[in-house]
């Protein structure tokens, strides 16, 4: 199992976010523990280096919507269902929708961190 499938399916299974899967979805971002002294808990943001608290990707829509509009890519969401709340995110906003990455949860923050992680995937697939 690679890590990327490895994660989705911990966020599939999740029944709310958490400091752990942040983390995880972070990492898969580019985000980077800062290792410097006096630094601890902040992390090292990919788009422009600076060091940030981690956001709380998996339990706040603001901050997967920011992680997501950081890389220029759009996010969507589809409405609320019995199921739970369909979210999309497009990486190539420039093509059409063609390929957006769609999932469907309980949690709005969760259903839109799956569709970036699986994003990430499919653009680590084509690269």
């Amino acid at each position: 199992m690679t890590h990327m499938t490895n994660l989705l399916a911990r966020l599939q299974a999740a029944t709310q976010g958490s400091a752990e899967l942040d983390a995880a979805v972070l990492r898969a971002a580019g985000w980077k523990p800062a290792r410097a002294r006096g630094f601890g808990g902040y992390w090292r943001d990919p788009v422009d280096g600076v060091l940030r608290s981690p956001p709380k990707v998996t339990t706040s829509q603001d901050a997967i919507d920011a992680l997501i509009e950081a890389r220029g890519w759009e996010w969507y969401r589809a409405g609320k269902m019995i199921t739970g709340v369909a979210m999309g995110v497009n990486p190539k906003p420039d093509a059409g929708l063609g390929e957006t990455q769609w999932f469907r949860h309980p949690s709005a923050p969760l259903a839109l961190c799956i569709a970036f992680v699986r994003a990430l995937e499919a653009q680590e697939g084509g690269a």
